[in-house]
């Protein structure tokens, strides 16, 4: 009785077909944990219009903001922008409404900081506003 092994022609199927298959699975749980990983950007981001900018008066600071938009910007973080890096500097629970303007004193910003980006509450850096001084 002669046994024959298994032809080269289906060990290289079954090779390519396992192959794919955990390919596959690796791209699902990439995909998944990726998703995890990124925090969902509020849809309203993409319609909030606003300009902003920060003032020094009397060595007192104060960011100027006027909401151009249809929605309310319920806060603001203002960041500081140094050499590679973006650093969280106050957060301003001030609620704007659309078409208003306020001036509203900041009491974290320090003397050497000279270029913010002021983003409205929930959104990515992108939706942010740059300032100088």
């Amino acid at each position: 009785m002669k046994k024959r092994a298994i032809t080269p022609v289906i060990a290289t199927v079954l090779l390519i077909s396992i192959s794919l298959i955990l390919a596959v699975i690796i791209v699902v749980w990439a995909r998944s944990t990726i998703v995890q990983l990124n925090p969902q950007t509020n849809p309203q981001c993409e319609e909030i219009y606003f300009n902003a900018e920060i003032l020094n008066i009397n060595n007192k600071y104060y960011l100027a903001a006027v909401n151009l938009g249809n929605i309310n910007i319920t806060s603001f973080q203002i960041s500081v922008v140094k050499t590679g890096a973006i650093e969280n500097r106050e957060n301003i629970k001030e609620s704007l409404s659309p078409g208003e303007s306020k001036e509203i004193q900041l009491t974290k910003i320090q003397k050497e900081d000279k270029k913010f980006l002021i983003i409205p509450a929930n959104c990515p850096e992108k939706y942010g506003v740059e300032a100088k001084i």
